[in-house]
């Protein structure tokens, strides 16, 4: 081998343990949203509302980062179509996947929001299964199997432990709280799966920084017609210091942060190799639940939450690169 392959073997190693490096920051930020959020809702905000306030943080931060970007490449030469791709994964990735995670996280633990919603690997890899029509094999669906399994191990576990409400959530339909925290959660694992594949093809035309920015100006818009729609500004005010200062740390440390260290991982990575790595994420939210919130923590948590760790490792195998 020459010296310039060796170099371009090089440089090609050190891209790719950089974008680890990204996707293994961002899955450990990502991971501390929950307990974020969990401490936040003990001031009685509702979940519409800490969207709204943390979307407003991060606002001016991508609005600088894209500005900075156009420097480089302007809008007019992304053309219409490739902007309405960008707006479109931005809603489904930081709009209606943050929703429907702030929502379920009202009536569900920190520890099996974020178990659920590490089933996005599997997802992944149905998508781009169909897209790409590769049937699943059977070690694959044995993977699937095992997942959902450890996921229902972890819920039926929480579901003896914590005292369950129902809910009312349609006319006079009703179902148990945790049934439909979860729903709500996998809903927003599903949103954010589509996001990942997304951005993938995406970003190979433009910029992560330029991607996750106009990404989240286009969510950010959405949440906050959301918000006006359905409340009144000055809700916003008034809330304790504590308040304020959870969704400044939802806003930088879980939003901002990790999303432009997952989109630069993402791109140097794959998302279908980026989705294995993020397997520290549960394991982190585990740990936190535990030292923050006091949620109990049982050998079949454990048990659960390993079963769906060691599938999503094993999937990795069979996922196209």
């Amino acid at each position: 081998m020459n010296s310039s392959n060796t170099s371009a073997a090089n440089s090609a190693q050190a891209s790719y343990r950089f974008g680890v490096a990204m996707v293994v920051g961002g899955a450990l930020l990502f991971s501390a949203k929950a307990v974020f959020v969990k401490l936040a809702y003990q001031y009685n905000i509702d979940p519409t509302s800490l969207m709204t306030l943390r979307m407003l943080i991060c606002a001016p931060i991508y609005l600088f980062i894209a500005y900075r970007c156009t420097r480089t490449t302007s809008l007019s030469s992304l053309g219409s179509g490739l902007i309405t791709k960008i707006l479109l994964s931005g809603l489904l990735g930081y709009y209606l996947a943050s929703f429907l995670d702030l929502s379920g996280l009202r009536y569900i633990t920190a520890n099996l929001e974020r178990l659920i919603l590490y089933t996005y690997p599997s997802i992944v890899l149905i998508i781009t299964a169909v897209r790409y029509k590769k049937p699943l094999h059977l070690g694959e669906l044995v993977c699937l199997a095992a997942s959902y399994g450890g996921i229902a191990l972890v819920f039926g576990t929480d579901m003896t432990l914590y005292d369950n409400t129902t809910v009312n959530i349609f006319a006079d339909i009703e179902i148990d709280s945790t049934l439909w925290g979860a729903l709500l959660v996998f809903g927003s694992a599903l949103a954010f799966s589509c996001y990942l594949v997304s951005a993938e093809r995406t970003m190979t035309t433009i910029s992560s920084a330029m991607f996750t920015s106009l990404a989240m100006l286009g969510s950010t818009t959405a949440i906050i017609i959301h918000f006006l729609l359905t409340r009144e500004l000055n809700q916003l005010l008034g809330y304790p210091i504590g308040l304020y200062a959870l969704a400044f740390a939802v806003a930088i440390f879980s939003t901002i942060l990790p999303s432009f260290m997952m989109a630069e991982g993402i791109k140097r990575i794959t998302a279908t190799r980026a989705s294995i790595i993020g397997s520290v994420g549960p394991v982190s939210t585990m740990i936190m639940g535990v030292l923050f919130l006091d949620e109990t923590i049982t050998v079949f948590h454990v048990a659960g939450l390993a079963v769906v760790v060691i599938s999503s490792l094993a999937l990795s195998k069979f996922k196209p690169v």
